[in-house]
């Protein structure tokens, strides 16, 4: 269960977290973004029974993301690049589409284990912004502008959900084919230097057989 303090006792417990959960996957953000509801409902469902210590990334790469066994946390940044998209998002649905949710889902920089939180009375959409139509320094997230301009529909802000999402896929692509290349590169490498101390020691075969064969010459 999830652990929480005793003024919050008997007012948040694990279902109410959970129905929380289901309002923010069930918003079209999250929908067109299913690597990250992916990530969200792990951290939430894992710290909800009790694991969080478990919560790493490697479990999130894994379980979550679809990671071979073989992931290294050293050689692919992708929880972290994913990590920060969550925050983006979770911010981006409470300031919008979820500034009436009681419950929100947060996760602190530097870690993966998500919080969980009342909204206070005196919280609304704009305590994420300034006068001036910037983000607070606190909130520490990159909002687009659109997301602000209520006369934008929601199927306008899903797709550009989805496009941003693509995107980081087509990185992430060619992130790959790098690590391929440079893969078939050190191949390559590795079989022309395989190659020449072949060429080399057939070659001291055949000088060492033909010296041991070769006649000696009759004296005159």
């Amino acid at each position: 269960m999830v652990d929480l303090s005793d003024t919050q006792q008997g007012k948040m417990d694990s279902a109410s977290v959970r129905d929380a959960l289901g309002r923010v996957l069930h918003d079209a953000h999250f929908v067109a973004a299913p690597r990250l509801s992916s990530f969200l409902r792990f951290i939430v469902e894992t710290t909800l029974e009790g694991n969080a210590r478990l919560i790493k990334a490697y479990t999130i790469a894994t379980l979550a993301l679809e990671r071979p066994e073989s992931f290294d946390p050293a050689a692919d940044a992708i929880v972290r690049v994913e990590a920060n998209r969550l925050r983006n998002a979770l911010a981006r649905y409470y300031a919008f589409d979820g500034a009436d949710d009681a419950i929100m889902i947060e996760l602190p920089r530097g870690s993966y284990v998500p919080k969980f939180r009342f909204r206070e009375a005196s919280e609304d959409a704009g305590s994420h912004w300034l006068s001036d139509g910037t983000v607070r320094p606190e909130t520490g997230m990159a909002f687009v502008s659109m997301f602000a301009d209520k006369s934008i529909s929601n199927d306008e802000r899903m797709l550009e959900v989805m496009i941003d999402e693509y995107r980081h896929w087509i990185g992430e692509l060619v992130n790959n084919l790098t690590q391929i290349r440079d893969e078939l590169k050190n191949a390559r490498t590795a079989v022309a230097a395989s190659s020449t101390l072949v060429h080399i020691k057939r070659k001291s075969q055949t000088a060492a057989l033909s010296a041991k064969w070769r006649r000696p010459t009759s004296p005159l």
